[in-house]
């Protein structure tokens, strides 16, 4: 994009975004409170995603399990 277009556009974004502005707020009050009461019930009752874990928590984890069922199958001795 050349210079004059960019300004171009990003003065129609600010346009929009100002007219959308001025249309939410005229929205009565109270029907957006309802609309976000509703997007949060909404939002709660989502399943949670999985927190991802690190690879080193990964590997702490897998070395952990290899330990455990070596011990499992008696290679480490009782002291």
């Amino acid at each position: 994009m050349r210079h004059k277009d960019i300004a171009s556009y990003v003065r129609r974004m600010a346009q929009s975004a100002n007219e959308l502005e001025r249309a939410y707020h005229q929205i009565p009050s109270e029907l957006r409170k309802r609309w976000r009461a509703n997007y949060d019930r909404y939002m709660a009752e989502q399943p949670k995603p999985e927190q991802s874990r690190s690879w080193l928590a990964i590997l702490g984890e897998a070395q952990l399990q290899n330990a455990e069922a070596q011990v499992a199958a008696g290679k480490y001795a009782q002291m």
